[in-house]
């Protein structure tokens, strides 16, 4: 329930909201659309008092139409761009204080049956918390030191650790990135050339003879996309590289070159164009320990790159919790032990690697890494992809 002193607090805020949609509608038809908010991430002098603003807008666009009047979430979203009421609305959430707890049982789960006032809480709620850690994303963007990699240094700096998944689908790219970077770093610093002008060549192994040059990641793009470390932002760079390759390819190409890295055309090749070798995918249901435990072995001893897919799930985790058909970076093998070690690539965010019944990482450290026996890898993964070398 949004009390009095909430709608009070709602006016400077709704106030700055309001100004920033004017400026962002730009062809002044009364909305904001998609593509107006696309141009806005990727234009590198957007107006500082619009970054926060625009990195909501366009990541819970969906979401904020649903906003039909102040407080309110529906469930039916027009055809059309986000309006002054949605905005309006906007504000207000973003200020108001929710009070969840009501809606829980004594095990934490939701009280059943949850009633139609507690969703709408929930809905609430969940867009005004995922909209405060957008902006709090920007903020540290914006605080922190851009460069291509820490102190200069590409060695100091390319390793995997480096590679955090944002929002868009591309888990298949960058665990593979993360792969090449985890066992042949050179390969990757050898991709990049900053011309000196804000802008970076990438000529990716597998593809010499076509280098994409791609302007600098914006703060927004930086907040939402491939996450600034402070390893430097090399990964974002060769993420709006590979994007622009696949806008090329892609049947409905992006604006933002980004949110081309999901498509799924290329995914089988990634490897050819990251190292310029092979790739094979093994899926376990048509294989056996062995063959598995014979391909580990002899990747890793030559120093392969490998990745894998956990199973689909309706519930979008598999038995032992992990995201369900999302890519993964097998990191290490231990033969004796038959132990599998794997990395999200979201890295450290809850969530990305099994849990405890309390939410915490099983293995005690939330960095997005943990291992498994062959057996509960079959249990939670369906394939691995691996790099063609001589002895495979």
């Amino acid at each position: 329930m949004v009390v009095e002193s909430d709608k009070d607090k709602s006016g400077p805020l709704r106030d700055r909201l309001i100004k920033a949609f004017r400026i962002l509608d730009r062809n002044r038809d009364g909305q904001v659309s998609e593509r107006e908010l696309d141009h806005a991430v990727i234009d590198p002098k957007l107006e500082p008092e619009l970054l926060e603003i625009v990195a909501v807008l366009k990541a819970e666009f969906d979401e904020i139409k649903r906003l039909k009047k102040p407080g309110i979430v529906t469930w039916t979203t027009p055809k059309v761009g986000l309006t002054e009421p949605h905005i309006v609305a906007l504000a207000q959430l973003l200020v108001e204080n929710f009070d969840l707890s009501d809606c829980w049982d004594s095990t934490g789960s939701l009280r059943s049956p949850c009633s139609r006032i507690h969703k709408g809480l929930l809905d609430r709620a969940f867009l005004a918390d995922t909209a405060h850690s957008i902006m709090e994303d920007v903020q540290e963007v914006l605080t922190s030191d851009l460069v291509l990699y820490k102190n200069g240094n590409p060695f100091e700096s390319i390793h995997m650790e480096a590679i955090r998944q944002g929002r868009v689908g591309n888990c298949v790219f960058l665990s593979a990135l993360a792969s090449v970077a985890n066992f042949h770093p050179q390969t990757v610093a050898a991709m990049i050339k900053d011309n000196g002008d804000d802008t970076f060549t990438i000529t990716f192994p597998g593809s010499i003879d076509d280098p994409v040059t791609v302007d600098r990641p914006t703060t927004v793009e930086l907040a939402l996309y491939t996450r600034l470390t402070e390893w430097g932002f090399w990964p974002a760079v060769i993420e709006k590289a590979f994007g622009a390759l696949m806008q090329e390819r892609s049947m409905e190409p992006k604006l933002i070159l980004a949110e081309n890295t999901s498509c799924p055309e290329y995914w089988i090749e990634i490897f050819r164009l990251l190292t310029a070798q092979e790739g094979k995918i093994e899926y376990l249901d048509d294989s056996n320990f062995d063959k598995v435990a014979d391909i580990l072995t002899k990747g890793f001893r030559e120093s392969r790159c490998l990745t894998a897919l956990s199973k689909s799930s309706s519930t979008h985790k598999t038995a032992c919790g992990i995201p369900a058909n999302h890519a993964y970076t097998i990191i290490d093998w231990n033969v004796r032990r038959s132990k599998i070690i794997l990395r999200n690539p979201y890295g450290p965010r809850p969530g990305s690697e099994p849990e405890t019944d309390e939410g915490e990482p099983l293995d005690g450290y939330l960095d997005g890494i943990f291992g498994m026996d062959l057996d509960h890898f079959w249990a939670n993964f369906s394939a691995i992809h691996y790099e063609v070398w001589s002895a495979l």
